[in-house]
């Protein structure tokens, strides 16, 4: 019998978003549309069917690269670079966890955490900013796009 994946992503997304309260007077608004969110999924699933984790670590460096141009950051394109990172590990860890192994070492939520803050600077009150009004607050959108664009 196949699992389906989105299920488990469901209870990966409970522990990965338990150390993230926050109330609806402290959410600020989203960066991103949930149209926005959804598509940023699918086009990291599509990533990962054409090329795996280096498919979607390909796609992320562009994104990365776009985002940051000297000392210039466009805040939106960072929030649409880290959607896509956190997209790709619901994504790894659902397969991962589907083949009985350890999900790569790039797509855990300290390692897309960690290049956030990495490649912009940004403090830690600056990162859980992006992760919280934009990823958590879009999660349904981020699982809508990845369903969406075939994952099962």
């Amino acid at each position: 019998m196949p699992i389906k994946l989105l299920t488990h992503m469901v209870c990966i997304v409970a522990v990965a978003t338990v150390s993230l309260p926050v109330t609806a007077e402290e959410a600020a608004p989203s960066l991103l549309q949930p149209e926005e969110v959804s598509q940023i999924a699918g086009q990291m699933f599509q990533s990962y069917q054409a090329g795996n984790v280096n498919g979607m670590l390909a796609a992320e460096d562009g994104c990365w690269k776009k985002a940051i141009r000297g000392k210039k950051i466009d805040k939106k394109l960072v929030a649409t670079c880290t959607t896509a990172a956190m997209s790709g590990a619901f994504i790894e860890a659902a397969y991962a966890r589907q083949q009985w192994r350890g999900a790569h070492p790039s797509y855990t939520g300290k390692a897309v955490r960690a290049r956030l803050e990495q490649r912009t600077g940004f403090d830690d009150k600056q990162a859980e900013e992006i992760l919280v009004d934009t990823v958590q607050a879009n999660l349904g959108a981020m699982f809508a796009g990845l369903q969406g664009a075939g994952m099962p």
